[in-house]
């Protein structure tokens, strides 16, 4: 097809192609945003590049034993989901943790008496109770965490981007709309 044929048939199918600019493609691309990003969960990384392990996955520290990072309870990968306007389409997480979780930086939680008590219950859990030469690493972390004196914490969390801009993306929404725009003047569906 040539630009002259191609001219014409955009004009023939006008309609259809504004519906499809303005309220299809929206809609299109959201699905396939957030599908390509739930994936990436799924693979632990972001198009590609791992995320950095938790310390709690690599047996240092921490608090649980998930085996993959950020997919503990799947709230966060769950909670994409996209919003559509007059020929946009909006992609976000709408959980408070989900910047820090992509953007990564530093948090100053308070240490409050249940986070007392809940470090005590994780250092008992882990061993605590022996002698202090017995004590397991991750037994000695949470009794420090019980009996410290500071009144917050610093808490770096590493940046593990799940949303944002990457050439993956970027040809996999051209892809769509090259093909939903040729479905549309050939009248294909």
């Amino acid at each position: 097809m040539d630009f002259k044929e191609f001219s014409e048939e955009f004009a023939r199918h006008r309609i259809e192609v504004k519906k499809l600019i303005h309220e299809d493609l929206p809609k299109k691309v959201g699905n396939l945003a957030v599908s390509l990003f739930k994936r990436n969960f799924r693979e632990g990384g972001f198009f590609g590049e791992r995320w950095k392990p938790s310390k709690r996955l690599s047996g240092t520290r921490g608090a649980g034993s998930r085996r993959i990072t950020l997919t503990g309870t799947g709230d966060l990968g769950r909670s994409i989901q996209y919003e559509t306007s007059d020929a946009e389409v909006t992609i976000f997480s709408d959980l408070e943790y989900s910047a820090i979780h992509n953007e990564g930086g530093d948090l100053s939680p308070r240490v409050t008496p249940k986070m007392r008590r809940f470090a005590w219950a994780m250092f008992y859990k882990n061993g605590g109770g022996r002698k202090a030469a017995q004590l397991t690493e991750e037994a000695q972390h949470w009794r420090a965490m019980a009996i410290t004196k500071k009144e917050t914490l610093r808490v770096h969390i590493p940046r593990r981007q799940f949303l944002g801009e990457h050439q993956t993306l970027q040809n996999a929404i051209a892809d769509k709309i090259s093909d939903e725009m040729y479905n549309t003047l050939t009248n294909k569906t």
